[in-house]
């Protein structure tokens, strides 16, 4: 039952991931909640993590998990949502992770060219200093 889904198939745990409830990730993992479900929108309780720039959760679902280079429904993986939405101390923390910033979204975008485009400065020199490629390909032009 800690896996049951809702109407938009989010499980119990997404939701607290979600709505960044801590003390709720941390007893839903303990007592076995399955961190590798997606919702409709193929997004893991990783991403709704990301979204919210909660480093708490992000730990706790690597720690029971251990898949940081997921990806959504537009092929984005965490990286990709905080270089574009801030959250450079958790860019930080996914590259120490091992999260593989050369992951391209479905246009072909990078976490670099996300942070670029959000003019996201300190994002774009931390991926820069970990060997970020520079030469992948826009997909669309």
């Amino acid at each position: 039952m800690l896996d049951v889904k809702d109407c938009y198939r989010e499980t119990p745990l997404q939701l607290a991931a979600h709505r960044e409830k801590h003390d709720i990730v941390r007893i839903l993992l303990n007592k076995a909640a399955n961190p590798n479900l997606i919702n409709e929108s193929l997004n893991y309780p990783l991403h709704l993590a990301a979204r919210k720039r909660n480093a708490a959760i992000i730990h706790l679902l690597w720690e029971h998990s251990g898949l940081m280079n997921v990806t959504n429904e537009y092929g984005e993986t965490a990286l990709h949502i905080l270089a574009r939405h801030g959250g450079d101390e958790l860019v930080r923390l996914l590259l120490m992770l091992k999260v593989d910033p050369k992951t391209a979204n479905e246009f072909g975008h990078t976490a670099l060219h996300r942070a670029s485009q959000s003019r996201n400065h300190t994002a774009v020199q931390i991926l820069l200093q970990q060997g970020c490629e520079t030469e992948a390909l826009y997909r669309h032009g």
